[in-house]
């Protein structure tokens, strides 16, 4: 299962740099509140972020402080990858706990039609940089 994850994380990238759209909005809004953490600077209701505002609780951003040490393009690919490796870690955790209820061929298909069903989301997460399932993988 890693393995399919792995394929569409890279297909994902592929098709976003293909297509110029490796934009990552979300982590964009995560990255410059770090920034501003840092610098100390004012986190909510800077006019120039236009539809881009923070909305999350100050210690949301301390999980980017780290990133914003990097450049952004450098950061951005970081976090994509780091966001792919949440996800598989935690399909890998959500097939573990099914083990011991399913026999290997039934966790087998339950693994493949649950990633099925929620390749659509995944995608979406993985193109705007959202934090779904990096917190899932912080929590865990």
């Amino acid at each position: 299962m890693g393995l399919c994850c792995s394929v569409f994380c890279l297909i994902t990238l592929l098709g976003d740099l293909f297509n110029d759209r490796f934009q990552m909005y979300d982590f964009e809004v995560y990255y410059k509140t770090a920034s501003r953490m840092l610098e100390g600077s004012a986190l909510y209701r800077v006019e120039c972020d236009g539809h881009f505002v923070y909305k999350y609780s100050p210690a949301a951003a301390l999980l980017f402080i780290p990133l914003a040490l990097l450049p952004f393009k450098t950061a951005k690919v970081l976090y994509w990858f780091i966001l792919c490796f949440s996800m598989i870690e935690i399909i890998k955790t959500l097939l573990k706990y099914t083990k011991e209820k399913l026999t290997s061929k039934q966790n087998i298909w339950f693994g493949f039609i649950g990633f099925l069903s929620i390749i659509p989301h995944l995608h979406k997460d993985l193109h705007l940089g959202q934090v779904n399932i990096y917190y899932c993988l912080v929590i865990c």
